[in-house]
């Protein structure tokens, strides 16, 4: 009875995510057509260059200059680059460009599809989000609260734009809510609370 029971849950779970991912890219496909796909455009560029770095070079270096993923090493760019502000080089956080790095590599994913797939990426990590979210509003109050809570963060841009373009915040958003579910005062979740909090400042 309680294996169907956890079986159940299970399912409702994936129901639950695969519905907000489809409403989701949905609202985010609308606000990318709305804006003719010019909202930070640069941005998108630049996490995929990122990316590739990773997959490229096993780094997170991005020349500015060039337009390009660089295999310089960290003792290189600051021989190279000690105040130099006319050509700068961005150092992110390296999860979400490990993450998609590795899923490019595995996929071996073409230049053609490689924003396709980091905003398919972003909307199933914006689905996760908001489902963790609803589960956490709903412990803390009630499912009613909970559903029109999701469903106004879903109508909100931000979100949309998020699910439409290649950003770092979905996965931010993932690891920030996994530790609202570990900040209760248990020495247990102490550990956790402090694991997801470093992934969300290695995020972004």
């Amino acid at each position: 009875m309680q294996i169907q029971q956890n079986q159940k849950n299970y399912l409702l779970l994936i129901t639950i995510i695969f519905l907000i991912f489809i409403t989701n890219f949905l609202i985010g496909l609308y606000f990318q057509e709305s804006t003719n796909g010019i909202v930070w455009v640069g941005d998108d560029a630049t996490h995929i260059s990122l990316a590739n770095s990773f997959r490229d070079n096993g780094n997170f270096f991005y020349d500015f200059y060039t337009g390009r993923e660089t295999d310089y090493s960290v003792d290189e760019i600051i021989n190279l680059y000690p105040d130099d502000i006319e050509r700068p080089l961005i150092i992110k956080g390296p999860i979400f460009y490990t993450l998609l790095g590795t899923i490019y590599e595995i996929f071996d994913v073409s230049v053609e599809n490689e924003s396709f797939v980091a905003e398919l990426l972003n909307s199933f990590l914006i689905s996760i989000f908001l489902t963790l979210l609803l589960f956490l509003l709903r412990r803390i109050f009630d499912l009613k609260i909970a559903l029109i809570s999701i469903s106004i963060a879903i109508a909100i841009p931000f979100i949309g734009l998020n699910s439409a373009r290649v950003f770092l915040y979905p996965l931010l958003f993932v690891f920030s809510i996994c530790a609202f579910y570990f900040s209760q005062k248990k020495s247990s979740h102490y550990l956790l609370f402090g694991f997801f909090v470093g992934l969300s400042h290695l995020t972004h």
